[in-house]
């Protein structure tokens, strides 16, 4: 069985592995939902041959629910802790669910940042930033991965 403080350890082996649509590789590049999969695989939470692919541009909410409710337990808000993940509106890709993270024992959010959606001009990675409230307030709902301490 995997600890909370193992899955944050291993989510921060991701960290500035650079941001590319549909990646699953570490160092290489990863998006949101490659990160979380990534480090379930790594910490084998999940069965290896699994993975949350095939999506276009931007992920469809109800096929990235289906996906998480078929392979994490639902947290209800106020009762997460460090290392359960995030799903959250992002509203620069039209205000719906698309987006998760992992959040850590520091406040922290890690996360596959894109930078896409903001013409920020550089190319996005993967982050640890402070969860603060305007991140809060984008978060529909909580899940755990299954087989955590």
């Amino acid at each position: 069985m995997a600890t909370r403080g193992e899955v944050i350890e291993a989510a921060r082996t991701w960290l500035d592995t650079p941001f590319r649509h549909q990646g699953r590789e570490k160092g290489r590049w990863v998006d949101c939902i490659g990160l979380v999969v990534g480090v379930a695989k790594e910490m084998k939470l999940i069965a290896p041959e699994w993975d949350f692919a095939g999506y276009g541009p931007l992920p469809v909410p109800s096929a990235m629910e289906k996906g998480l409710d078929e392979h994490m337990d639902r947290v209800p808000h106020g009762a997460e802790l460090p290392g359960d993940v995030p799903w959250m509106a992002d509203p620069d890709l039209g205000g719906q669910p698309r987006h998760v993270g992992i959040l850590t024992d520091c406040g922290t959010l890690i996360h596959a940042h894109s930078n896409v959606a903001r013409g920020a001009g550089r190319a996005g990675k993967v982050v640890e930033q402070r969860l603060d409230d305007r991140i809060k307030t984008r978060i529909r709902r909580y899940y755990k991965f299954r087989g955590l301490e």
